[in-house]
């Protein structure tokens, strides 16, 4: 009776707790994140074409382009980072997935991944809303005009040189492999709830705008609508963070730019 009870036992021993993340998670988050990209492209593309439609209009017309509010930017602005930053962003948001899924294993309380991605949004939305400030301070920097960029050649030729530079600082590259290696800091720096995923994802924003910060400033020169350089930059985005060798690709595309911002000047 004994035999047959541990035979049956045996046979319908429960499956063990995973436990490491599904083979699947990368590739949900990556998915999620390329949809979430190509929506943001969809809504910029929009906006693009109905600022220039605007822009013909007001020029046949003989008037000023009218004001952008800071909402409307704002909510362009973030369309823009989805677009632009979301797929550079796959690696270190399965970093995080994979840091919830342990942290969660052990009994702790980890927020889902789009808590994070809000904290590193905000940081991004705060920049954005520092580039619209500096276009009211400083006219020339222009997000009133036609196509949202800079109108003295010498206002944006000097943008880019700055930007070109900027490539090849230490801080670019101390930021940069922060967010080549994000793992090591989101374990350290993990905390549970909400309120941590939302704070862990401000302080990954800080860091990716210190990577990313300087080339951004590059679509105030040309354009914040121009969706060829938006499309070049999210490019050099990608290579510099997931590209094997990628910052070098980064360094080069900041050569480039300060021979075009010489160029304009």
């Amino acid at each position: 009776m004994s035999n047959s009870h541990a035979s049956t036992a045996g046979r319908y021993q429960l499956p063990p707790s995973p436990t490491a993340p599904s083979a699947a998670q990368p590739i949900i988050v990556w998915a999620a994140l390329l949809v979430l990209a190509a929506a943001g492209w969809a809504v910029t593309a929009i906006q693009a074409q109905s600022m220039s439609g605007m822009s013909g209009m007001s020029g046949m017309a003989g008037i000023a382009p009218a004001s952008s509010p800071p909402a409307p930017f704002l909510s362009a602005w973030v369309a823009m980072m989805v677009a632009m930053m979301f797929p550079s962003m796959a690696p270190t948001v399965t970093s995080f997935a994979t840091v919830g899924f342990t942290r969660r294993r052990a009994g702790e309380r980890v927020a889902p991944a789009w808590v994070f991605l809000l904290g590193y949004l905000a940081v991004w939305s705060v920049f954005g809303l520092g580039a619209y400030l500096l276009s009211l301070i400083v006219p020339d920097v222009s997000m009133m005009g036609p196509g949202l960029r800079a109108t003295s050649p010498i206002i944006a030729g000097s943008i880019l040189v700055v930007a070109g530079v900027y490539q090849w600082s230490r801080w670019k590259r101390s930021c940069l492999e922060h967010c080549r290696s994000p793992l090591a800091f989101l374990e350290h720096a993990c905390r549970e709830g909400a309120a941590g995923a939302f704070r862990l994802g401000i302080a990954n924003g800080v860091q990716c705008v210190g990577c990313c910060g300087g080339l951004m400033l590059v679509l105030l020169a040309v354009g914040l609508m121009n969706l060829g350089w938006m499309a070049a930059l999210a490019t050099v985005f990608f290579a510099e963070k997931v590209v094997p060798h990628g910052p070098l690709a980064g360094k080069v595309a900041g050569a480039a730019i300060v021979i075009t911002g010489v160029a304009m000047l």
